[in-house]
């Protein structure tokens, strides 16, 4: 049985196993069949109301979520519905009104992976590790376990992708220095749809992430919707036409502002060609770099909040930063190559990742980790991640009143969670507990862990009693005898307990399984 590793990403997802370097997250609806990744992404403009990308921005969100309404808009045109207070997405499929939720669409494009990884291995494939946004929380997580299980795929890890790039970058160094003087490397990713920055501490064998900050408005796109903007208000003057109000003009226009992007990067300047783009007009433009880092400057502004955030984390100084690693497609661009420079003190950057798939490739390697046929040469690799206030496992010992009690489990600070998610985590409810023989309140301890995947999990909930008894000391020849010593004697008490969360019901995953 073979593992796989999926770097699920916003514009594509890349398979550890694929010839195709990326398959595009969208998923399209039409009369007589579904198309997922390439040939969905083919439908963009033609039918664009049924086609939903973006899927990982989508797990788990509410519907009142102001990134819905105000930002995700921007970039499809499915008409997002409220069910059971999660955003789910109306489309037309095989002649139906059909709903779909976001975990479903997820599992859907999951088991189109899934078949293109088992035609490539030409054998079965259900052990997978996928990259997650460091930033992704315990809801969003239990909804991309939720739609791999739909998809009929075994999870063994969720991987931050911060992390992956980290391991696929450290696995492979062979000069790594002791633990005592660590080489401490800052990882900028500027992708399609965010930023990340994380800072990682390598020595010989281990790796510890010391601070990640981030930013989930500073991508590709960001620098695209600009663009669009742009060049509409050009048009409408130039050629008395309105791009925005025609979603079929958009795509068109999107597509020709993505390349401008892309010629940019490598030229001074750039031009823009869109033939039919609305009422039968074709439109032209040019860009000089210079004018396109004004129209992106907004987009450019935002790079400096995370650097700074991470660094303020990390604690030391920028000097004690040995390399500034770039990844992501977006760090091509001259611009955000000069900004990070300008952060790093001048320090020479790093391009010696694959930029667009360096978190696929880390994400590999922790696969051959954790497959049973498969292992990397070097058997003592470490991989050790400390996420922000967090070990693990983690172990808390709250008090509850002597009764039945429900407790809850969410976020300290919602205010740093994304897009206004939801801080509840789960809850637990105790039954049974008596109080102390004083009447006070019985003091319940609660063990929890949060495991590798970023998962929160009651584990026990119990009560301890403490009893004193009197230890008859050994008796010695010709000794006096030894007052009797009071020993104490903890007695553990299991408390009957239940606990939910936000994840699907196993019972009803069968039902969002297609035959």
């Amino acid at each position: 049985m073979s593992v796989v590793e999926i770097e699920f990403g916003a514009l594509a997802s890349k398979i550890g196993v694929a010839i195709h370097r990326a398959t595009p997250s969208v998923v399209s609806s039409g009369p007589k069949q579904r198309a997922i990744g390439e040939p969905a992404k083919t439908l963009e403009i033609s039918n664009s109301h049924n086609t939903v990308g973006s899927l990982k921005r989508l797990l788990r969100r509410t519907f009142s979520n102001p990134m819905i309404s105000e930002v995700e808009s921007q970039y499809t045109y499915v008409k997002f519905v409220d069910a059971n207070g999660t955003i789910s997405a109306q489309v037309n499929y095989l002649g139906e009104q059909k709903v779909f939720s976001a975990t479903q669409l997820t599992a859907m494009y999951l088991g189109k992976l899934w078949d293109t990884s088992a035609k490539e291995l030409k054998t079965a494939v259900s052990d997978v590790v996928i990259t997650v946004p460091g930033l992704y929380t315990d809801i969003q997580r239990r909804a991309l376990l939720d739609a791999a299980q739909i998809a009929g795929l075994n999870v063994l890890r969720l991987i931050n992708d911060t992390t992956a790039v980290a391991l696929g970058y450290g696995i492979t160094k062979s000069d790594l220095p002791e633990a005592e003087n660590p080489r401490h490397v800052t990882f900028v990713d500027v992708g399609h749809a965010s930023m990340s920055v994380a800072v990682v501490a390598f020595s010989e064998g281990q790796l510890i992430v010391k601070s990640t900050a981030y930013d989930p408005h500073v991508g590709g796109r960001d620098i695209d919707y600009a663009l669009l903007q742009h060049f509409a208000t050009d048009f409408k003057e130039k050629s008395k036409i309105d791009v925005l109000s025609n979603p079929k003009a958009i795509c068109r226009l999107s597509a020709g502002c993505d390349r401008v992007k892309n010629v940019l990067s490598a030229n001074a300047e750039a031009p823009l060609n869109v033939e039919s783009i609305m009422n039968d007009v074709d439109v032209h433009s040019h860009l000089t770099r210079q004018e396109y880092e004004e129209v992106i400057s907004d987009v450019l502004s935002r790079l400096e909040a995370p650097l700074h955030a991470a660094l303020v984390d990390f604690g030391p100084t920028i000097d004690q930063i040995d390399t500034v690693g770039l990844v992501g497609g977006c760090t091509r661009i001259p611009a955000v190559r000069q900004k990070t420079q300008n952060w790093s003190g001048g320090k020479t950057l790093s391009t010696t990742l694959n930029q667009d798939e360096a978190a696929a490739r880390g994400a590999t390697f922790a696969c051959a980790m954790l497959s049973p046929t498969f292992r990397p040469e070097d058997e003592d690799t470490e991989l050790t991640v400390f996420p922000k206030g967090n070990n693990r496992p983690v172990d808390q010992d709250p008090h509850v009143l002597p009764q039945i009690r429900v407790r809850g489990r969410g976020y300290a600070d919602p205010s740093t969670l994304p897009g206004g998610i939801n801080p509840w985590i789960a809850k637990f409810t105790a039954k049974d507990v008596q109080p102390q023989p004083n009447g006070d309140y019985q003091i319940v301890k609660v063990k929890t862990r949060l495991s590798a995947n970023g998962i929160l999990s009651f584990e026990q909930v119990y009560t301890e009693e403490i009893e004193e008894r009197e230890e008859q000391p050994m008796q010695v020849d010709g000794a006096e005898g030894e007052a009797a010593q009071p020993k104490k004697i903890v007695k553990k008490h299991e408390v009957p307990f239940v606990w939910g969360h936000s994840g699907v019901d196993a019972s009803i995953v069968p039902q969002f399984r297609e035959v």
